[in-house]
């Protein structure tokens, strides 16, 4: 039987243990379905790309990658 999974988001903290000092623990926050990230959290998305490292094959690639992943977010290159 193949078994699958959701991709899930956790937002957590690492804080240190009430009265342990030097003790820490891992405080989870928050879970969420990926999917729904995804589509509510991200409105913009910066690209940080050195100009010694922008090539024709980059451009091409990064907009054949936009034409195939159309989504919502604004990209800003820096």
């Amino acid at each position: 039987m193949k078994q699958g999974g959701l991709s899930v988001f956790i937002r957590a903290k690492v804080q240190e243990r009430y009265n342990q000092p030097g003790s820490l623990e891992l405080k989870l926050q928050k879970i969420e379905l990926l999917a729904d990230v995804k589509e509510n959290a991200f409105t913009n998305i910066k690209l940080k790309i050195e100009l010694s490292k922008l090539t024709d094959e980059l451009i091409t690639n990064l907009e054949n990658l936009f034409k195939q992943f159309n989504g919502k977010s604004n990209v800003e290159f820096l």
